[in-house]
């Protein structure tokens, strides 16, 4: 999972049984520490940061699939929408060809876009 760091994506990935293990990359450590530590916000995501099956990496997303080799049955990447450069990297075709290396032969990635029309800013 790239971006979510609040965990509300994670929270409904773990709730299909099939998930064995998940890895989230999320560039802001004290989002993924507020979303694990405040009790409000566990709540929200039902503790799926916390989760076992969850392992945190705090990293550039863009910059982890270019020096990783590993492969994944599925990606979702749940970044804000697009209104800068660091945030818009990974809507390119630069980027969906990383997403592309990274992916099993049968795999799948989601992505978490906007409308033009709710935010054309974004655009």
């Amino acid at each position: 999972m790239l971006g979510g760091g609040d965990g509300m994506a994670m929270r409904e990935s773990l709730k299909y049984p099939g998930v064995d293990s998940v890895t989230l990359v999320e560039l802001d450590p004290a989002m993924t520490k507020l979303f694990r530590h405040q009790p409000a916000l566990v709540e929200l995501n039902l503790g799926s940061l916390k989760s076992s099956k969850v392992r945190v990496a705090n990293a550039d997303a863009f910059k982890r699939l270019e020096d990783s080799p590993g492969v994944f049955d599925m990606i979702v990447a749940d970044f804000p929408d697009t209104t800068n450069f660091n945030i818009g990297k990974h809507y390119t075709n630069s980027f969906y060809a990383l997403l592309d290396k990274h992916l099993a032969a049968s795999g799948y990635a989601v992505i978490q876009t906007t409308s033009p029309l709710v935010a054309r800013r974004s655009f």
